[in-house]
């Protein structure tokens, strides 16, 4: 059997692999999806020949003996084609299993919608594989722990090339004005417990924050991790663009984010606004509620981020229904607190 059209799952069996189905290539479901879980033999999935699964949810967890996933050529992760489908993902913790990092890439660029969870350590790299250890010219992919500090141009340029880290990293007290030196980077992929996936501290040169092309700083959590993102350049002239923020605040996944630092004034004629206006979905400032009338409150309906503090005081509410679209308040000045205060309900 090539093509599977439906569900396929394996719990509390005896078998040490699934390679009786190695002939599989394609599942697709709009149904339960994949479930391999709860089976005290198993030591590999051993779906060799899949390249495909589409479908509401890929899981594979708590089989005690499993060790590799041993799914080469897994590619095409998606949801359903049915609308307003999502895809979850779950590779949850098995005590002897690891991921390799081709199959963290795979993961890392599923399509669609929905949660990834992996809460596996990584496995060993193979040698001669290709993924380095080191920075090295020409390199797309370093495993491990990256420290910048003070370092000589030559090595900087090193990791103009690389897209991915499976790793963590860390910049400190670098004589850095920008991460210019990192043009390519797509995902950061950090399965350790004890580092943040991003640390950047006491770089008192620093002036931008921007990766051009990160997608992610990694939705993946180690056991029981919450990502952490900290970034305190310790410079005068640091700010923080809110291009820069909103790729903050969109890492997905649960954590803590400290910023310390100001708001880079905005360019012209950049899809943000400095006070409220109909269609407006990005307000960079302090925006202050009280006693509104109907026009002004329907101008805030299409807001979704304000790079600011949100202040309502003493305002006719009873509800907040008039920023139904909103979802992050980015506030950088502690002066300005989120503030909430004497309501006429």
């Amino acid at each position: 059997m090539k093509h599977l059209v439906g569900s396929l799952s394996v719990s509390y069996v005896n078998y040490k692999s699934l390679k009786f189905l190695a002939g599989l290539e394609t599942i697709e479901t709009d149904n339960l999806g994949v479930n391999i879980a709860l089976n005290p033999m198993m030591t590999e999935v051993g779906l060799t020949n899949l390249t495909t699964v589409t479908a509401p949810r890929l899981l594979i967890g708590s089989n005690p003996n499993m060790k590799t996933l041993n799914i080469p050529n897994l590619k095409n992760i998606a949801p359903s084609t049915v609308v307003n489908m999502v895809m979850n993902v779950g590779i949850l913790k098995s005590p002897n299993l690891c991921i390799t990092t081709e199959e963290m890439e795979r993961f890392l660029e599923k399509t669609g919608p929905g949660n990834t969870t992996i809460v596996v350590k990584y496995c060993d790299p193979i040698p001669g594989g290709n993924v380095c250890t080191s920075p090295q010219y020409g390199c797309t992919r370093i495993f491990g722990e990256i420290l910048i500090g003070r370092e000589s141009e030559w090595k900087l340029e090193m990791f103009k090339t690389v897209e991915y880290i499976f790793g963590n990293l860390q910049i400190y007290e670098a004589n850095l004005t920008s991460f210019d030196f990192l043009p390519n980077l797509k995902y950061i992929a950090n399965q350790d417990t004890l580092n943040p996936v991003l640390l950047v501290e006491g770089n008192s040169e620093l002036v931008t924050v921007t990766f051009p092309k990160i997608q992610t700083f990694a939705p993946y959590l180690a056991v029981g991790r919450e990502m952490t993102i900290n970034i305190n350049p310790q410079s005068p002239t640091f700010c923080v663009t809110t291009d820069e923020m909103e790729q903050i605040l969109n890492k997905s996944a649960p954590g803590n984010i400290t910023v310390q630092g100001k708001y880079c004034d905005p360019i012209p004629g950049q899809n943000i606004c400095t006070s409220p206006q109909n269609g407006c979905t990005k307000v960079l400032g302090n925006v202050l509620i009280g006693v509104e009338p109907e026009w002004k409150l329907e101008m805030l309906k299409s807001v979704e981020y304000i790079f600011g503090g949100l202040h309502i005081y003493e305002a006719n509410l009873k509800s907040f229904d008039f920023l139904p679209n909103l979802k992050y308040i980015a506030n950088l000045e502690s002066l300005f607190p989120i503030g909430l205060g004497q309501f006429k309900w």
